[in-house]
């Protein structure tokens, strides 16, 4: 069989050079023609000739030097004692001799002395040594023979021949190589004579030109210096004119001067103006006045930035965008009314975790779910044989639970309407059912006296049952789902521990029919309302000891405990109380408000909100004033759809309007990171389902806020999601290496997985790098992304590296390694900087647009931006909590970071280091980054990710002063009272 190559060089990488050199010679010795005639079997020359760094294709893949092993006639080995104490010499000795081979291995000895039994001068490696005997093999010295003579007698060993007769004619061919070069230095020689005699005439000829023209020279020369005398009277007086330009221009620099002071006077008035009207409408928007904070921030910024009539003051600019949110909804028609209806009385009425669907339960047998906003029935309606006396979501949205009067709770898939089990049997009406707050257990209460705690995938009863001397109206978990209050007959509560199915509080007694119960958030108190227009108060943690009685007048209709579990307020039919729930104190005059049918705190605790058939009430729950028609940026709660139920009809008012978009995941969703497309259509998010236990990734269009994909579910972590440049592409890397390809035109998966981890595309998309790992270790490889060929070496990198980043100069990498990050040149391997180093773990990286800048956060809760150049910080921002990502916007002149603790997203100038917007609800922000355009915000905030404007401030400026319906100028009397023009 033909070989690939003429020899295989073996050696040992200290002895390179000295390969190296015997390769080149190798391959460029051509043998004697005669000899060549006499055999035409040989070949003119010994190519190639294989050594491994020059021949392997990268990978460092050992299959591939055994390839090349098999595929050369001959196995030369370089032999020093170095090579004798390698193991890849000596496995690629014993591979020839395995294949029976050992006559075509020509040891070639630079160094020691073969057999000679000492480590330090032994050069044969063990398996060449293993050969004696018959088989024993000599080596050609480089020392005994001379460079030249043991080249050629390798050659000599490798086709057969003579050593003797190739050195002859080796020497002949050196002697007529040297005659044949002194042959053409005679005829240079006489060349050189006759060429010098040629230019020796033409320069006499030069000279004669050269005398002809310095005459000519002189000649010029003369009339020249006549012209001078006159351009220098022409100068004088030039320069007198100058003098008196030089003292007009000197009086007008000191003229300008004044006038630059004069400016820079005024810009300081300006600006202190500016700061002024600021405060003051700060404290407008802070008494709920917003309109007018608006326009006072307005007058305090230019009307055009590019040509500005006034400085630009920051801080005008962080108020306008705040009063903008605030104006923009009460402009809005938010609130629509919808009626569902029954064809009997509806018995309860719950909004999904969403706040998309309403589920109501009837005594017509049906349990129905609709949408909020059209009314319409999601699905067939939930059947029972008898009344349905209760209807709840779980938690998560995803199943529903019915109570009825046919002795049977049953389960439902929340999304189609089938149920998941067989009907839970009781003896008696089912009176009502709720989840646990994981949503794996529904507690039902039932007037058989008894109440029984449910599985919720397999239907089976998990704890003995809770037996009680009367029948059960209700039966809930307690906030921590330890324990499960029950009220029985309407006249006493009970607490049980589930895990011993024991009464753990003595029994609760009223005098009358109980109208509804809570728990504090921290489950320490109970509220109890009931028909004799007293609220008790009870502390769980002392033997259910009443600590205080609200008494009322008139009917208590509802009653809501404050989220920190320090104030209950109560509603009878016009009037709201608020009460310290510790010492049963009222803490103001009523809240006044005609018919209350629903009465709540605002999720985070700062706002009370009354609602009835036709209108609701807001008040600020610090200062109780009344804040519904000059409301400002409220929490997104206040515009969640509110509800009320009377006879066979459901009313739902809900937000039809908003600002943006709002993706929006399940409770046990909680987002990790998202990335979006260069395109500015997608939104990859990594989000962990609890209740899959597992990691996903999904797709989301930023138009809709819908998801176009499935989710991907994995038990493994998901290290880094990325979009190929034209958006079609995603590419999700996992823990383990794996990066898998989803196509999402088609949502299918159109690659097998790469070993590679961390992708990340250059800003041109002609590159993408990543991080693979071989034998424990770690390297940084690009690719070409339209030819996917590799363009580099491998650059070995740490262990620890976590991600990576592209600089925007399509040159660079950042590579970022627990607290280190390193700058590599993908074109040369090299370090493109020097290393930043942190104390403590990084958690994100991004560049500038101009990649001279990049901002870092870390475990050490700061965000940071560096000179990429110099190594140097060049400002940080501390904040009291974990700080998750910092990024620039498109055009760098802002900087977005997102954190834990309020406020969640700030935006800050990249210059002045303030902030310029925020958002703050109290919620874990995880990342938020710059639309591709830079006009919108993406945030994502625990399951939810909003998409909101952010428009540039020209924009802004000119719509609210060309605004065709509203005229947002201050007006005379507000310039007299701040004093303006």
């Amino acid at each position: 069989m033909e070989k690939k190559y003429f020899a295989f060089i073996s050696y040992q990488r200290k002895d390179e050079k000295l390969a190296e050199w015997l390769r080149r010679k190798l391959e460029g010795y051509h043998l004697p023609a005669k000899i060549k005639r006499e055999n035409h079997a040989l070949p003119k020359a010994l190519r190639p000739i294989f050594r491994d760094s020059l021949e392997l294709s990268g990978g460092f893949l050992a299959q591939e030097i055994e390839k090349a092993l098999n595929d050369s006639r001959y196995l030369i080995v370089v032999c020093s004692p170095n090579s004798a104490a390698s193991p890849w010499v000596n496995k690629e000795v014993q591979n020839f001799i395995d294949q029976g081979r050992e006559d075509c291995i020509i040891p070639y000895i630079v160094n020691g002395v073969p057999f000679s039994g000492d480590e330090a001068t032994e050069c044969f490696p063990p398996a060449l040594r293993s050969l004696q005997g018959e088989k024993e093999i000599l080596g050609i010295n480089i020392n005994e023979l001379g460079r030249d003579a043991s080249v050629i007698k390798v050659v000599a060993r490798m086709f057969g021949l003579s050593f003797d007769t190739l050195w002859q004619r080796h020497n002949r061919e050196q002697r007529r190589k040297r005659i044949a070069w002194a042959f053409v230095a005679v005829l240079l020689i006489l060349i050189s004579f006759f060429v010098s005699g040629y230019f020796f005439k033409v320069n006499r000829e030069i000279e004669q030109k050269n005398r002809e023209i310095l005459q000519q020279s002189r000649e010029i020369e003369e009339k020249s210096d006549e012209i001078s005398r006159k351009n220098i009277e022409v100068t004088q007086k030039n320069e007198e004119i100058a003098g008196q330009y030089r003292e007009i221009e000197q009086k007008n620099r000191e003229i300008t001067e004044r006038n630059k002071e004069i400016l820079r006077g005024r810009d300081r008035l300006l600006i202190s103006q500016s700061k002024y009207l600021v405060t003051e409408a700060t404290k407008e928007y802070e008494r709920g006045d917003v309109a007018k904070a608006l326009r006072l921030s307005l007058y305090a910024l230019p009307k055009d930035l590019k040509n500005p009539d006034r400085p630009y003051v920051m801080e005008a600019e962080a108020m306008l965008r705040k009063c903008r949110l605030s104006v923009e909804q009460l402009k809005s028609d938010y609130f629509k009314t919808t009626i569902i209806k029954h064809t009997s009385g509806i018995n309860s009425a719950f909004l999904s975790p969403d706040g998309k669907y309403i589920l109501t339960a009837s005594s017509d047998y049906t349990a129905r779910v609709s949408d909020v906003i059209t009314g319409q029935q999601i699905f067939s309606p939930l059947k029972h044989n008898d009344i349905i006396n209760y209807a709840v979501f779980s938690p998560c949205g995803k199943y529903i639970a019915t109570a009825s009067s046919d002795h049977t709770a049953r389960i439902w898939d929340a999304k189609t309407g089938v149920p998941l089990t067989q009907p839970l049997m009781h003896a008696d009406n089912v009176n009502s059912v709720n989840f646990s707050p994981d949503g794996k257990y529904i507690v039902t209460a039932s007037s058989d006296k008894t109440a029984r705690i449910w599985d919720v995938k397999t239907g089976k009863q998990v704890v003995e049952t809770f037996t009680h001397d009367k029948w059960l109206d209700y039966s809930e978990f307690s906030p921590c789902g330890n324990s499960v209050l029950t009220m029985c007959d309407g006249d006493f509560v009970q607490i049980w521990d589930i895990a011993t199915a024991k009464p753990v509080k003595e029994v609760l007694l009223h005098e009358k029919f109980v109208n509804s119960l809570f728990f504090s958030p921290d489950e320490k108190y109970l509220l109890i309302n009931s028909s004799d227009s007293v609220v008790n108060i009870w502390d769980t943690t002392q033997d259910n000891e009443l600590i205080a009685s609200l008494k009322h007048k008139e009917h208590v209709y509802t009653a809501d405990i404050s989220p920190d579990g320090k104030t209950v307020i109560t509603a009878t039919y016009d009037k709201i109380f608020v009460w310290d729930i510790k010492t049963g104190e009222l803490l103001a005059e009523p809240l006044m408000f005609d018919e209350i049918d629903k009465l709540q705190y605002s999720s985070c605790g700062k706002y009370i909100i009354a609602s009835s058939s036709s209108k609701r009430q807001v008040w600020n729950a610090d200062t109780k004033a009344n804040i519904t028609d000059k409301v400002s940026l409220l929490p997104r709660e206040y515009y969640e759809p509110i509800f009320y139920s009377a006879g066979n009809e459901a009313t739902v008012i809900s937000q039809t309007a908003d600002e943006g978009v709002h993706i929006k995941l399940a409770e046990d969703e909680y987002i990790q990171h998202f990335v979006h497309s260069q395109c500015g259509n997608y939104i990859a998010v990594v989000y962990n389902d609890h209740s899959e236990h597992k990691y996903a990734v999904r797709v989301f269009s930023v138009k809709t806020g819908k998801p176009i994909t499935e989710p991907l579910f994995n038990e493994r972590g998901i290290n880094s999601i990325t979009f190929s440049p034209n958006g079609k592409l995603l590419f999700i890397s996992y823990d383990n290496n794996d990066t898998y390809i989803q196509n999402l035109e088609n949502g299918e998966m159109v690659e097998k997985p790469l070993k590679a981890k961390c992708i990340d595309f250059s800003k041109d998309g002609k590159y993408f790098a990543f991080i693979t790992e071989y034998k424990y270790n770690k390297y940084l490889i690009v690719f070409n992304a339209s030819k996917i060929e590799q363009i580099n070496e491998p650059i070995k990198c740490s262990s620890n590296t976590d991600f990576l980043a592209f600089n925007p100069d399509g040159v660079s990498v950042a590579v970022v390694s627990n607290n280190v990050i390193d700058f590599y040149n993908i074109n040369t391997g090299e370090y493109a900087a020097e290393s930043i180093k942190y104390d403590n773990r990084i958690t994100s990286v991004a560049f500038s647009p101009c990649g001279k800048r990049l901002t870092t956060t870390s475990f050490d809760r700061y965000a940071m931006v560096w000179d990429i150049a110099s190594n140097k910080r060049l400002w940080q921002i501390e904040f009291g909590y974990l700080v998750h990502s910092a990024h620039f916007s498109p055009d760098g002149k802002f900087i977005i970071t997102s954190s834990i603790g309020s406020p969640d997203i700030c935006i800050w100038d990249s210059s002045t280091h303030k902030i310029v917007w925020e958002i703050s609800n109290g919620t874990s922000a995880s990342h938020a980054t710059f639309s591709p355009d830079g006009k919108s915000v993406y945030a994502a905030l625990n399951q939810d990710i909003y998409v909101l404007p952010f428009q540039p401030l020209q924009e802004i400026i000119d719509k609210y002063r060309n605004d065709p319906e509203h005229d947002w100028s201050l007006s005379q009397e507000e310039k007299d009272e701040y004093s303006l023009e």
